[in-house]
């Protein structure tokens, strides 16, 4: 007769995928912008909170425009570091789930990327691309049948059999080969 059991276990019962696009101005420059060299984006760091059918993700990264002045004859390199706070929303994949103790796996598919970069008035617009997806780990239960014990084919008088069985086997087999080594 089978049997069912519940099993209390972990698994991930929602997920979520957010692109963000976030256009920063780099202001405050000392000279006057007359082309843009390069633009770099480092040092991105970000951490993930759940909230009630979303996660909420807090980061920052670091943005290094390379640009010329003095009719390009000159360069200087502009940082800033760019705060952001967005949150993602969550698909609940499991129903059934006991919401204590939840955690949040958040990682980037695509790291941030400048997309575009230019000049508007005396600043510099630079326009940022990237992608987080989240995971949410919680605590469900799985029903699993229970078989009944496996029938033998050996009744318990055949133990003789199976000693007989025993001494027959060559514990020496594969130190002297196959062909008495």
């Amino acid at each position: 007769m089978n049997d069912i059991r519940e099993i209390v276990t972990k698994a991930i019962i929602g997920k979520g995928k957010k692109r963000f696009a976030i256009t920063s101005p780099i202001g405050g420059l000392e000279h006057p912008v007359d082309s843009i060299l390069g633009c770099w984006i480092i040092n991105h760091k970000f951490g993930a909170r759940k909230g009630h059918n979303t996660v909420e993700i807090k980061g920052s990264y670091d943005i290094n425009v390379w640009f010329a002045f003095d009719d390009n004859t000159k360069t200087e390199v502009a940082r800033q570091t760019i705060d952001y706070n967005e949150v993602v929303n969550v698909h609940r994949l499991i129903r059934d789930c006991l919401y204590e103790g939840d955690e949040v796996i958040a990682r980037p598919i695509q790291q941030p990327t400048c997309m575009d970069a230019r000049i508007e008035g005396n600043e510099i617009l630079v326009e940022v691309e990237f992608e987080i997806v989240v995971e949410v780990i919680g605590e469900t239960k799985m029903r699993v049948a229970i078989l009944g014990p496996v029938e033998s084919d050996f009744e318990d008088d055949d133990d003789d059999v199976l000693a007989e069985i025993d001494q027959q086997i060559n514990t020496k087999f594969l130190s002297e080969g196959p062909f008495g080594g």
